[in-house]
């Protein structure tokens, strides 16, 4: 009985290690992504402001396959925001940092919800179930 609870805790404990190397990992990849932006495009005063506007594209398209697929609608909530902060006045794009920093800060929140709250909760659930199922049979 003991050492089934201890093999227990070692799975968990191991289980709990690989959950934060991949959440370092995966944080790890969007600050590469926000960086390597910010690098090419961000510190470029060559650059118009149309162009790095535009540029937002290539922080957009990584972040979303970091986040896939709540980075998608938190795309979405992102574009409804920005046109009702226009639809009153407040022009968002004017404050291109700002508006970076929203973008990116939004989808690793909801990457993180997803991947490391969501993901594993469910999972949980469905063992516990699954467990049920095999000890009443």
């Amino acid at each position: 009985m003991q050492t089934q609870l201890a093999e227990k805790n070692v799975a968990y404990s191991e289980e709990k290690m690989k959950q934060k190397i991949a959440l370092f990992a995966w944080f790890a990849a969007s600050l590469i992504v926000l960086g390597w932006w910010y690098y090419q495009f961000g510190l470029n005063p060559e650059l118009s402001r149309t162009l790095r506007n535009e540029s937002q594209i290539y922080l957009i398209i990584g972040m979303a396959v970091l986040s896939f697929p709540s980075g998608l609608l938190y795309l979405y909530l992102f574009g409804l925001l920005v046109y009702g902060l226009d639809s009153v006045g407040v022009d968002l794009h004017k404050y291109e940092m700002l508006e970076v920093l929203i973008l990116w800060g939004g989808i690793v929140l909801s990457g993180y919800l997803q991947f490391f709250i969501l993901f594993p909760f469910v999972r949980e659930n469905f063992r516990f179930r699954q467990a049920q199922k095999s000890i009443h049979h």
